[in-house]
């Protein structure tokens, strides 16, 4: 396994950071004590990029072997999972509170004849977009699209894909009402 290692100041202290030749860090980024990046295995190539101004909160983990994209304002509160095996990319002025789980993959389980642990795993990326918010303990799970401006509740699991503007909580995660100025668009 391949880690470099850069030392460099934050906010008074001496961080000792690790990374790999795919991470990247736009201007003002600020990580709080305990950010984890995991890299398991020397093929995986975990990608991480910050496009400035993001806070990630104390305890927050990436890991897997995709792309994670945080655009410029986008705020993590702390002990956050990040799990990327494609894509998980979150938009510009994206507020995510504290132990939200984001995860691009799931277990395959279709073949009851065989382990669940021996038939691998599905990847399909994840899409925030600008200026939502996921509030405390929410989960994403793979494929959804979260869109524009959408307010996920506290620990609702997001299982499909919510609207642009919506309000939206439970277990599954479904859309309770629209915020001002939105509106659910009427079928054809």
């Amino acid at each position: 396994m391949v880690i470099t290692r850069l030392t460099f100041m934050i906010s008074g202290m001496m961080i000792r950071l690790r990374f790999w030749p795919h991470f990247q860090l736009g201007g003002r980024v600020r990580f709080f004590p305990g950010v984890r990046f995991l890299q398991i295995g020397d093929a995986a190539l975990l990608k991480v990029r910050f496009a400035g101004a993001n806070t990630i909160g104390q305890g927050t983990m990436f890991q897997g072997s995709g792309t994670i994209h945080f655009g410029a304002r986008s705020l993590c509160g702390p002990n956050c999972i990040f799990g990327a095996n494609t894509v998980i990319d979150i938009g510009t002025d994206v507020l995510i509170a504290g132990a939200v789980n984001i995860r691009d993959s799931n277990h395959r389980f279709d073949d009851p004849a065989r382990p669940i642990v021996a038939q691998g795993i599905s990847s399909t990326p994840i899409r925030i977009g600008d200026g939502a918010w996921l509030a405390q303990n929410v989960s994403v799970l793979e494929g959804v699209t979260i869109g524009p401006h959408a307010v996920i509740g506290a620990g609702a699991v997001v299982t499909r894909d919510i609207l642009a503007g919506a309000i939206a909580a439970g277990v599954p995660a479904r859309i309770i009402k629209m915020r001002p100025g939105f509106e659910i668009p009427r079928s054809s």
